[in-house]
């Protein structure tokens, strides 16, 4: 069986609402217990009128795959990030140094704020590692945030940053990785 975890969206065959039973819409694991989990019942734009977030106990055998990524973002209208082959930055104070070190691996050059930097696609089709003054970006494609850089060019682990409303009911979980 497959192993899932916090935070998945899967779908199952029966689940206690007719909205989720039968793969008709993923839902999203907020805990597990033994070979139990919870979802999330407001996982559903279209259920409304929850009182409760959590669902109750489910056997995870309920579950029959993993939801693919455009499944998610049919639901959360969230669409997964994906790093082109040539992109550009902005720098900035904030970034200033830390984009320096990856472009000149072998010098204490800064680039200048204001520049851009990023991998560039050359007329021969070519990409490498390039700047400019951020007027003339020529062909350095999509403009990507200083987080996006961090995680996909760096490969940091970027701090998620969960938004609670009032009323909410918060578990403390330890061990828990995003």
């Amino acid at each position: 069986m497959e192993k899932f975890k916090i935070g998945d969206w899967v779908f199952g065959i029966r689940l206690g609402c007719i909205a989720y039973n039968d793969e008709k819409h993923a839902v999203q694991i907020l805990k597990i217990e033994g070979n139990d989990f919870k979802y999330n019942l407001h996982s559903n734009k279209d259920v409304i009128g929850q009182y409760q977030k959590e669902s109750g106990f489910y056997p995870i055998q309920q579950i029959t795959r993993l939801a693919t990524q455009s499944e998610i973002q049919k639901v959360t209208g969230i669409k997964e990030f994906v790093l082109s082959n040539s992109w550009h930055i902005i720098v900035t104070e904030e970034n200033q140094d830390i984009l320096s070190k990856w472009r000149y691996t072998h010098t204490d050059y800064k680039l200048p704020i204001d520049y851009i930097t990023g991998m560039y696609l050359h007329p021969s089709g070519k990409i490498t590692k390039e700047h400019n003054p951020a007027n003339s970006r020529g062909n350095f494609g999509e403009e990507i945030t200083f987080s996006q850089f961090k995680q996909y060019v760096l490969k940091e682990k970027v701090e998620n940053k969960i938004k609670y409303e009032v009323g909410d009911i918060v578990e403390c979980v330890s061990d828990i990785y995003i």
